[in-house]
């Protein structure tokens, strides 16, 4: 909190009494995985049949060892100052995964699609250098291979990894995507209607990365 002055208003002692400093020490790897465990198979339990299981335990393990890694390695620098990581990473990719339904999830191998999805667009997307981007390639193939007996390219056929809500209006299905154009196309339509509803069009062209 700035000290008062330079153009701020003071902050009154009415207000100060309530504040309070907390403090905690980070959580250890067993505090993860219990937490993450938990809230992860619990969603499995839910709905999903009982062979999903059996991709708990590595997807948690993979995810909280991938975070501590990347906190590790990938440091912010004056050219990558965004590079800054917390707990709020690993929720995001398990509020992700989390996203997906029975009907779409048959097997544990979409399952481990999706996962291998939110944690490219949590952690990989935030990378700006290819250098560092094949490094966190490396280590999400790498943890497969430990975890899960498994390769990238054994669970991933396509360029494009893309899942998205939107091609389903209706009930906001989460799916992959596996027509890219089809996407493109529905993407085009909503900007048009977007375009014809205000006073301020956006001239977006739309493509694939």
């Amino acid at each position: 909190m700035a000290p008062p002055g330079g153009g701020r208003n003071p902050i009154s002692n009415r207000l100060l009494r309530h504040f309070s400093l907390l403090a905690f020490v980070e959580l250890s790897w067993e505090c993860l995985d219990q937490i993450f465990g938990n809230i992860f198979g619990t969603f499995l339990k839910g709905s999903f049949p009982v062979e999903m299981q059996i991709v708990k335990m590595p997807v948690v393990a993979a995810t909280i060892e991938i975070y501590h890694l990347i906190q590790e390695v990938m440091l912010p620098t004056p050219a990558k100052s965004h590079y800054t990581f917390n707990l709020r990473d690993p929720s995001k990719v398990f509020q992700g995964v989390m996203r997906g339904e029975p009907d779409t999830m048959t097997s544990p191998k979409q399952m481990l699609t999706l996962w291998i999805h939110e944690m490219m667009r949590v952690f990989q997307d935030r990378l700006c250098v290819p250098k560092d981007k094949e490094w966190f390639q490396a280590r999400l193939n790498e943890k497969l291979h430990i975890h899960c007996q498994m390769e990238y390219n054994d669970i991933v056929s396509t360029h494009h990894l893309i899942f998205a809500d939107f091609l389903h209006p209706l009930d906001r299905r989460y799916v992959q995507v596996t027509d890219t154009m089809a996407m493109v196309r529905v993407v085009g339509e909503m900007l048009d209607d977007y375009n014809g509803a205000t006073e301020a069009p956006m001239k977006l062209t739309m493509f694939v990365d």
